[in-house]
This record gives structure tokens, sequence and C-alpha cells, in this order.
């Protein structure tokens, strides 16, 4: 198996990281893009296992490979045994460089949703609140992200009806990202402390969605998460959202909130895309993949599950 064999039970519990493979992935615009793969325990090429996408924060951003899970330590939830157990699956942790050939010298981000231009001039559509997609392509990064999925499918048994996105903080936003350009590819998302695009929420409605965020974050104000759920439930999205009154930006690692939020998990796998399409496709000899709103949308329905604080952070 490529990247290397898993370890031992001893190892994991020495280094959580030892239980995952440690890989690069070589995109087609020049990227080597790093990052950690967990293959589930007595894995079976002759079955199908959903994948778990988790996209880290700014602060973990770099080259090494471990910072997304050495400081994202919450996010260990997704291979830990009891989580195993119950749902054998992929876990995918890539990592963002700070900077990539050719891009915004400020660096690299899952989006680069910048104030301004690099000669400082205006950049339309920008705020602390949303981003406007139309006014920004897809960053590097994250189309890296979008591009090794297929290549992961192609090598494993992977259900492509049971991938799921999620991600916190500058993760947060990227999930909101790669959700919205790429409908009907993702069977659920679960963007945490993160910023989105509400006038995507048409295409949001079609994708089962756990939106977390904290009533004191001063880093992504709580009211930048309800305005899009907002639009959203207004699309007859399937929607949930939690509002954790005392929480800060760093809900995900505070007493074990969010991946551990009863009954997070047995949602997040229970989504699946219809079998008759929404399906990731294998990459051509470019490595590229369908340019976004090319592949189906999948249609769910639902009543929405809104849990709001009655506590808000207030702005400087």
């Amino acid at each position: 198996m490529a990247g290397g064999l898993l370890l031992t039970a001893s190892a994991h519990a020495q280094d959580p990281q030892s239980a995952l493979q440690e890989r690069a992935f070589a995109d087609v615009s020049g990227l080597s893009l790093p990052y950690r793969l967990f293959v589930p325990e007595n894995y079976d090429p002759n079955e199908k296992y959903p994948l778990v996408l988790y996209l880290h924060g700014s602060g973990e951003r770099g080259t090494d490979n471990r910072l997304p899970l050495d400081i994202g330590q919450f996010a260990q939830t997704f291979y830990s045994s009891e989580v195993q157990a119950a749902h054998p699956s992929f876990f995918l942790v890539p990592q963002c460089p700070w900077e990539v050939v050719g891009g915004d010298p400020r660096g690299e981000f899952w989006v680069n949703n910048f104030e301004t231009y690099p000669d400082e001039t205006p950049h339309p559509g920008w705020s602390w609140t949303s981003y406007s997609t139309a006014d920004y392509p897809v960053s590097t990064s994250l189309q890296a992200v979008t591009n090794l999925i297929p290549s992961l499918l192609s090598e494993f048994s992977i259900d492509p009806s049971r991938l799921y996105a999620t991600g916190w903080s500058m993760g947060g936003d990227g999930t909101w990202d790669l959700l919205a350009r790429n409908p009907g590819v993702f069977a659920a998302g679960a963007p945490v402390a993160g910023m989105g695009d509400p006038t995507q929420a048409t295409n949001l409605a079609k994708i089962p969605l756990w939106v977390f965020h904290g009533g004191q974050d001063t880093a992504i104000y709580p009211d930048v998460a309800q305005s899009i759920v907002t639009a959203i439930q207004a699309e007859g999205g399937n929607i949930r959202y939690t509002e954790y009154a005392d929480g800060g930006h760093y809900i995900v690692a505070e007493e074990g909130r969010v991946y551990q939020e009863p009954g997070f998990m047995d949602w997040l796998f229970a989504q699946q895309l219809p079998s008759s399409g929404g399906h990731v496709p294998n990459s051509g000899p470019s490595g590229s993949v369908p340019e976004p709103g090319t592949m189906a949308l999948l249609a769910v329905g639902g009543a929405a599950l809104v849990r709001k604080s009655c506590r808000r952070a207030t702005r400087p």
C-alpha cells in the first residue's frame, strides 16, 4: 500500500499520527500538497468505505505534514477506536501551504478572499461577514484537494456516494467553498466557525449540513454563520445549526465539542448521495475534475434544527 504500512496500536498511543499514512499529492498546478490518510483497520478492497475530508485552520499551514493534527487534535476523533468501530472510514487531512508558486505574496489560504489585490487595489465583494465566490476563483490549494479525491477513489475502495467535508476556522471557510463549488459531490458537510457565501444558498440547500459556531466567537462572529444558515433555510435546505452560547472560536477543542456532539457521527455517516449520480469522476489524463456546476445536484428536503444561544459576541 503506497505511503507506508499502518503502525501498531502501541505506536498509535505514543504518536496519534502514526495511524495515518504520510503522503503528498502532485497536482497539475505544480503544487505538492502534503496530506495524511487514515485507512480503516482490516481494510477490505471488496468493501466500500466512506471518506471524511478535514480542512484545518490557518495556523496549521505549512509542509511538515504534522501541524493539522498536532494543533487540531480534536480531529483525531474521526479515527478513534470508538468512531471507527461504529463507522469504518477513511480520514483525509491535507495541509495548505503557506504560499504557492505564482500565488499571492500574503500567503495561501483554502479561500483567498483578501481585502485588496497585491497592488492595494480594493477587491470587489470582500467583507468580514461574507464573500462572493463569483469574485474569487478557487484557491490553488483547495483545487488541489478537489483533484486529490479522484485519485484516492481510483486507488482505494472508497464509496463515492459517501464523501463528507468538514473543517474549522479557515477550514470552515474552505468547507463552505468546496461544497458550493462542487454541488452533487459531497453527501454532507459540517462547517465549523467558518464563513461562506450566502448567494450560494440554492446549491448549498441541496446538501445535508450541520453547522457549528460559538456564540462568543470574535474571529468570525456568529451572525456570519446565522446569515448563511438563514439563506439556506429560505431555500428549504436540510440544515442543522448548533451555536454554543459560551463557545469561542476554538469550540471544537473546548470540552470535546462539535465532533463529539451527541448524534453527530451517526448523522454524518448516515448521509449518502443517490446511486443515480452525483459521484466524483476519476481524473482524466490531466488529473483535472469537471468545472463547478457540471455535476449532478442532490436534492434533499427536511426541516431544519436550529439551536441558537441567548448571548452573542459584540463587535469591538
